[in-house]
């Protein structure tokens, strides 16, 4: 009877505590993605903002070696 009595006072303690806290870590968890993903979208939207720029930058830089180019030529 013993052994039943200790099998129920596991399962009562574990149904009791660390179900509860199973579930908030569940909930944090469920939390910590929802920031991931917005993090994510940060990122990418800031690396398609820099590669913007870059191209920006690399364009006025052909623009600029070609007037250059021009002005050698004369």
């Amino acid at each position: 009877m013993a052994p039943r009595f200790l099998y129920d006072a596991v399962r009562q303690t574990s149904a009791d505590v660390i179900a509860p806290q199973l579930q908030e870590l569940r909930g944090e968890i469920v939390g910590l993605r929802g920031e991931m993903r917005r993090l994510e979208k940060r990122i990418d939207d800031g690396v398609a903002s820099l590669r913007s720029e870059i191209a920006s930058v690399r364009n006025e830089l052909v623009q600029l070696r070609k007037r250059l180019d021009d002005t050698n030529v004369r």
